[in-house]
């Protein structure tokens, strides 16, 4: 049985590079096809899923940078500026940093984060929709934008009727569509300019800004572990500019943020039954349950593959500043979008690819008018406060 949680870890790190280097290939997607085809002991999935997500959150930066494939936290941001000064990889070294400080002090904070959920999440819940409205509102006023408004609306009745319906594997084609397949149809079109690279050592972060930015970080994570549809781009936008002035250490709260929410995703799982984090839904539905035991020991896992990704998130980015010039690039992002066509068919039919058309074009609007795409997100936040109210 140890034999097979290793196998299962060293496997779930080696998929994680696989998702985390891959455009499009997100790890939600892998948990699907995991727990569907599949039929190991729900820990042996368990511990496989973990440190696959674990490892994707501290590489999946390395595309995001290198390849011009942008996460939706990561678009025209400070990283697309180094990366045009040749400096890719110190970008990808700054979101490691934040992976790697804001996973060590989740894992501190997890018991305070177990007591405050047992304690206060009964009185906190009802009110859970309207603090989910505030901030619908206040990313609105900070990006007082026609196209931020339209893709919020078009993405959240969209995702009302797809959500109402009686199809199988709802959220693959709706996700994919304006997350994945999106991003994928634009680099294809307009194919990102690859620059030369450096290893070069020029940002310099002071400690104190530091500590206050994986500190940010950690708050934002727990905001939306807390709050259904809130993503972790739009906790960046709401607790990011109180927390960090220096813009290049955006990239270690973008790193830092994409960590911690699955160990505090841990947490609300194991006191309201609730997993926020797709590859802990995953988890849920082969483990049903989970105990105090197995949440400390997946974090242990998630510690340890945490550690792994680190190091391999840095050498990576060192062997790609040294051949980014020789990847044909765009026959992997037609190979993964074909990829994603099939795996919907498979899934959902025809009507799954025709709601993935439909959300691919949704998808595109903030693509093209250079407008936040996590205003996307309006396809699971709108259903969800239609559902609490």
């Amino acid at each position: 049985m140890f034999f097979s949680f290793v196998l299962a870890f060293l496997l779930g790190v080696f998929s994680g590079i696989i998702t985390g280097l891959t455009p499009g290939l997100h790890v939600n997607l892998v948990t699907l096809i995991i727990i569907s085809f599949l039929k190991f002991h729900p820990l042996i999935i368990a511990v496989y899923i973990f440190s696959l997500g674990i490892t994707h959150t501290f590489l999946d930066a390395i595309p995001a940078i290198f390849l011009g494939a942008p996460d939706e936290d990561m678009a025209l941001l400070p990283g697309h500026e180094l990366f045009i000064k040749g400096a890719g990889y110190e970008a990808v070294k700054l979101t490691v940093i934040g992976s790697f400080f804001t996973m060590l002090l989740g894992v501190l904070l997890m018991p305070f984060f177990i007591i405050f959920l047992s304690a206060f999440y009964s009185i906190i819940e009802p009110f859970i929709v309207f603090f989910i409205i505030l901030i619908v509102l206040f990313l609105f006023l900070k990006n007082k934008n026609f196209f931020s408004f339209l893709t919020f609306f078009l993405s959240g009745i969209f995702g009302l009727i797809v959500l109402n319906s009686s199809l199988d594997q709802k959220l693959l084609p709706l996700l994919t569509g304006f997350f994945a397949t999106s991003t994928l149809i634009s680099s294809l079109i307009f194919p990102p300019k690859i620059v030369k690279q450096q290893i070069t050592n020029m940002i310099r972060i002071n400690k104190k800004e530091l500590f206050t930015t994986i500190l940010g970080s950690s708050i934002a994570g727990s905001i939306t572990s807390i709050f259904p549809g809130v993503s972790p781009a739009q906790g960046t936008a709401l607790v990011q500019p109180f927390f960090s002035k220096n813009k290049f250490s955006y990239l270690v709260f973008i790193g830092g943020i994409n960590t911690i929410d699955f160990f505090i995703s841990l947490t609300t799982w194991f006191i309201i039954d609730k997993a926020r984090n797709g590859a802990l839904i995953g988890i849920k539905k082969v483990l049903i349950f989970i105990n105090l035991e197995q949440v400390i020991a997946l974090a242990c896992i998630g510690i340890l593959a945490g550690c792994v990704a680190a190091i391999l998130a840095l050498k990576i980015s060192k062997l790609i500043t040294k051949l980014i010039n020789r990847v044909n690039f765009n026959k992997i992002s037609l190979f993964v979008l074909l990829f994603l066509i099939i795996l919907t068919f498979y899934f959902s039919g025809m009507i799954g690819f025709l709601i993935l058309i439909t959300s691919t074009c949704i998808g595109l609007i903030p693509i093209l008018t250079k407008t936040p795409r996590s205003f996307s997100m309006g396809c699971l936040l709108l259903p969800v406060i239609v559902y609490l109210l």
